[in-house]
């Protein structure tokens, strides 16, 4: 979760910080995953010198902020879905600014997509589009934003906890029964999910732990589209859950 609020600040300093500058060509930089990027020059449906390398290959890199300076060219950071995209996403853009380039954030579009096989995520296009990903989903419009209150107008009976772990997978309990829960897979928790799709009275509580990368988030989320689930939202782990899920996972 504190990826997920970091990325979000990351990304509105990309998106707004910068609007007083004239808009010259653009370089689109698709973030691929842990360390790799794809760029290329131009629209998407005329790329022009597509290429791709690693962050951590120090003259790549120094090309491409050269070419973007010698040639004035504003830097497009394109975030995918891809594994442990945002700490990728974090240190380009923090390289970026070392080379004093001129940066912002968008979408992935379908050109792309095609070309290259990823997206951008949704809770991430969430972001880019303006919209805090952390409690819009499916939850009422004048609830946004207060955590734990919109809880305390659903039925305990109707709440199933998800604790998210991280990769060691998932803690579901239900209501107030913290210690009668159980542990489960990301497969085997669709799975369960999918079971309960039909309840309509169902609200899932999704609590991501410190231990969590945005890629577990964003599978988190994904679950709940696969399963079915019309009634879910992020809320902030409480200290007596991570403090049992140190227990359970250790």
């Amino acid at each position: 979760m504190k990826h997920s609020i970091f990325f979000y600040v990351l990304l509105t300093g990309l998106l707004f910080g910068c609007d007083h500058q004239k808009t010259p060509v653009q370089l689109s930089c698709i973030i691929m995953g842990p360390d790799s990027i794809i760029y290329y020059h131009g629209s998407s449906s005329h790329m022009q010198d597509i290429k791709g390398g690693v962050r951590t290959d120090t003259a790549f890199m120094g090309t491409l902020f050269h070419t973007i300076k010698e040639e004035g060219y504003v830097l497009t950071l394109k975030p995918s879905d891809g594994p442990e995209v945002l700490a990728n996403f974090k240190e380009v853009a923090s390289l970026a600014n070392n080379y004093g380039v001129y940066q912002r954030a968008a979408v992935i579009d379908s050109n792309e997509e095609k070309a290259f096989g990823v997206a951008t995520a949704p809770p991430v296009e969430s972001v880019i589009k303006g919209e805090d990903p952390t409690f819009k989903l499916n939850l009422p419009k004048d609830e946004i934003g207060h955590g734990d209150s919109v809880l305390n107008k659903i039925p305990k009976t109707s709440q199933l906890i998800v604790l998210v772990a991280g990769d060691e997978g998932l803690y579901a309990y239900q209501g107030d029964n913290m210690q009668q829960g159980k542990k489960y897979s990301y497969g085997g928790m669709t799975e369960m999910l999918k079971t309960k799709a039909k309840d309509k009275d169902l609200f899932v509580v999704l609590r991501p732990s410190a231990n969590c990368s945005y890629k577990n988030t964003v599978d988190a989320l994904d679950m709940m589209k696969t399963a079915g689930i019309e009634q879910y939202g992020l809320f902030d782990i409480k200290k007596e859950e991570e403090d049992y899920l140190r227990q359970m996972y250790r």
